[in-house]
């Protein structure tokens, strides 16, 4: 913002004192023209990170290195994944799903539970896998059967059909409760 000030008052500045038509000063609007591109072009150009490092992960990478137990010479180099990085998110992931029961919402996604958790997609994914061995989905479905198999027993369910308990489990379609029934049933 400076820098652009600056330069308009420089520019406001020659044009006073040369006080030149348009054909006579036509350079100073090349010259605009080329810093123009050539911001332009830097910024297009500019080198991103492949990868981000957050700060949480590097403290334990930390606390692992001056561990005086730790025998081992870890590269901080690059940056490490620490096996138990993702253990806080087991008793969060699990609160969620006992108390609210967010498997029993049929459109439930990862990015949803993820803001929920206030979290990102990234992070919640490779918890789930870490702590419980499974994919998202895999998870998620794996807490309806146990939810059907509860609410099929019940008596107040007796009426309905099992694909309209497995409709109230979460499921959103016959396949998909199928496929799961079959896996974790």
């Amino acid at each position: 913002i400076i820098a652009g000030e600056v330069f308009k008052f420089l520019w406001q500045f020659a044009d006073f004192m040369t006080d030149m038509p348009f054909e006579k000063d036509w350079w100073w609007h090349l010259f605009t023209v080329c810093i123009i591109v050539y911001v332009g072009i830097r910024g297009y150009v500019h080198v991103k990170p492949n990868r981000l490092v957050f700060n949480d992960l590097q403290e334990v990478v930390a606390e692992e290195i001056s561990d005086p137990v730790v025998n081992t010479v870890i590269d901080t180099s690059k940056p490490q994944i620490v096996e138990n990085a993702y253990a806080d998110w087991k008793p969060k992931i699990e609160k969620l799903m006992v108390e609210e029961k967010i498997y029993l919402e049929p459109e439930l996604s990862l990015s949803d539970m993820a803001t929920r958790l206030k979290t990102n997609t990234s992070v919640l994914s490779a918890a789930i896998n870490k702590n419980f061995g499974k994919n998202f989905n895999d998870f998620i479905n794996e807490s309806r059967i146990y939810e059907y198999q509860h609410q099929i027993t019940l008596p107040d369910n007796r009426n309905f059909t099992k694909l309209g308990v497995a409709f109230d489990c979460g499921f959103n379609s016959k396949a998909t409760f199928n496929r799961a029934l079959k896996k974790f049933g």
